[in-house]
């Protein structure tokens, strides 16, 4: 089965109509409530048994079941008109009043149900109003409908708002950061709920609130204002929105007679320059007499309520200080950096000027450290430490800023030096380990004589330690491990090629040769070699004459 385009575009068209007609006839609930009769035996006769709700939102969907009857039988000449007026806002039906025709099959005594096809977008009371006409006699039954309202969705919250003003009539200025105080009493909680604002340059406020049964109070406060008088309200779910407009009475306080003194003056430092941020305190108090005569016996106890009166010193070291009843008071200056000044004044009504002079705070910091082995003797400077025999710790304090010379030094080890510097802070040296001394030589000659700057190694864990020997014949090593070298490590010393080698614990061999014999020199041990040749030879030479004699 094929439809052409045309054909299937006017069916679309069609269905597109039905379909919302049947969207809206399937929702809402039945509303009115009429009984009728006619002028006559055969004229049609309107009745609506149903009943309409007497608040709807804004927004709902209304609908009126509707039957009648007509004696006649000429149902298909009935026509009924509905019309909706809003009494509130004078809004008559207009496009509103619509026109049903019923079809003749239909038995319209079972009732037929019209529904309003729009939704109410406007909130007041409304009335409605049906015209049954039959078209053939040229005769109506008009009848009239009960009223009903129509609201808003009821609202969870509402607001205060108005403005705050001072003066009369066009006179009249705002008062701008005014506070407007708004609270009310939660009996549920049983505690004061509060939601204050503040009035803008213009003086208008407004403030959300939320929507309760009990009443709200609001006031406004300003300086250099008299309070208002408090102001009584309820926020309700149809009137959401109160305004309010407070007007302010101007109040200017009268000044007492100034009883109290002044102090102001410069703090400055040793040298002269303004010490800026300075701190100055005034220490005031009062005595209070507390009489006690509960057992009948009259005590006097005298309380002392202590206060303290503060300015500080700007850039210039210049500084202000107001408010100070008469009487002997402590004054204490005060800085970062600065040892604190403090001084007994005599205040009355007048200014006192009075500067301060403030002398450089010497801080003194320390050094702490710890030493292995924990017997390491442990001086800075000339000082020598106590050291803890367990811990190996040491502290030194009282100490300005400045260089200082550590030395940790104990029999068999090396002897360390190092420079500290303290600026503005502690020192912490953490762990400090001395390391094993191992002296070996001398390394000598076949004379006997003390070799310098002979090249002498042995490997230890891995570890390749090399040095050369003084001019005492002797190498010095510094060993990691706290122990001593151990016996049988093989070591070796070298000076022009010639290399020579012994375990340690063993007797240190000589050089077989003597440096200086190039240089012409004789060693002892080669001239008593040439004497106890020569006196071979001679011997020999005296056998042989006596041989021959």
């Amino acid at each position: 089965m094929t439809m052409n385009n045309g054909k299937f575009l006017t069916t679309l068209a069609v269905l597109s109509l039905i379909l919302p007609v049947l969207i809206l006839c399937s929702q809402g609930s039945p509303v009115g409530g009429y009984d009728e009769n006619s002028t006559r035996a055969d004229a049609p006769t309107l009745n609506d048994t149903t009943v309409l709700e007497d608040v709807i939102m804004t927004g709902d969907l209304i609908n009126f079941t509707v039957t009648y009857t007509d004696a006649d039988g000429d149902v298909g000449d009935v026509r009924i008109k509905f019309d909706m007026t809003n009494v509130t806002r004078g809004i008559s039906g207009g496009g509103s009043y619509h026109i049903m025709n019923f079809d003749p099959a239909v038995n319209s005594s079972l009732g037929v149900t019209y529904w309003y096809l729009s939704s109410f977008d406007t909130p007041g009371n409304y009335t409605y109003t049906f015209n049954v006409t039959d078209a053939i006699a040229n005769e109506s039954i008009v009848e009239n409908g009960t009223g009903f309202n129509v609201i808003l969705p009821v609202p969870d919250e509402g607001k205060l708002y108005g403005q705050v003003t001072w003066g009369l009539g066009n006179d009249s200025l705002p008062v701008p950061e005014a506070d407007i105080l708004i609270h009310y009493y939660d009996n549920n909680t049983n505690a004061t709920k509060y939601y204050n604002t503040t009035a803008n340059i213009t003086g208008h406020y407004t403030q959300t609130l939320p929507i309760v049964e009990e009443p709200y109070f609001v006031k406004v406060n300003a300086t250099g204002f008299f309070d208002s008088e408090k102001f009584k309200f309820k926020l309700l779910t149809i009137d959401n929105n109160v305004e309010k407009k407070f007007t302010l009475v101007a109040w200017v306080p009268e000044i007492p007679p100034d009883t109290t003194g002044e102090l102001g003056g410069l703090i400055l430092s040793v040298n002269g320059d303004p010490v800026a941020d300075a701190t100055i305190v005034v220490v005031t108090y009062t005595d209070t007499v507390i009489v006690d005569n509960i057992t009948g016996n009259v005590t006097n106890e005298t309380q002392r309520e202590y206060k303290n009166l503060t300015a500080r010193s700007n850039s210039t070291g210049y500084y202000m200080l107001e408010g100070i009843p008469p009487g002997n008071w402590t004054v204490v200056a005060s800085a970062e950096g600065y040892v604190d000044t403090p001084t007994v004044l005599s205040f009355s009504i007048e200014l006192r000027e009075i500067n301060f002079t403030m002398i450089t705070q010497i801080i003194l910091y320390k050094i702490t450290g710890r030493v292995l082995p924990t017997t390491t003797k442990v001086k800075i400077g000339y000082s020598e430490l106590t050291v803890n025999a367990s811990s190996g710790n040491f502290t030194m304090d009282g100490l300005s800023e400045g260089n200082y010379t550590l030395t940790l030094s104990l029999e068999g080890y090396s002897t360390q030096t190092r420079t500290i510097a303290i600026t503005n802070s502690d020192s912490s040296l953490g762990t400090l380990r001395l390391l094993r001394r191992i002296d070996i030589g001398p390394i000598t000659n076949l004379e006997g004589k003390p070799l310098s700057d002979v090249g002498v190694a042995f490997s230890l864990n891995g570890t390749v330690y090399n040095a050369k020997t003084d001019g005492l014949g002797y190498a010095a090593f510094e060993l990691t491990s706290a122990a001593n070298l151990p016996a049988g490590i093989e070591i070796t010393a070298e000076i022009n090629g010639t290399t020579i080698s012994w375990s340690h614990g063993e007797e240190i061999p000589h050089f077989g040769a003597d440096p200086s014999a190039a240089e012409g020199e004789l060693s002892t041990g080669m001239i008593v070699a040439a004497v106890i040749v020569a006196a071979v030879l001679i011997l020999i030479v005296l056998v042989s004459k006596l041989k021959k004699d």
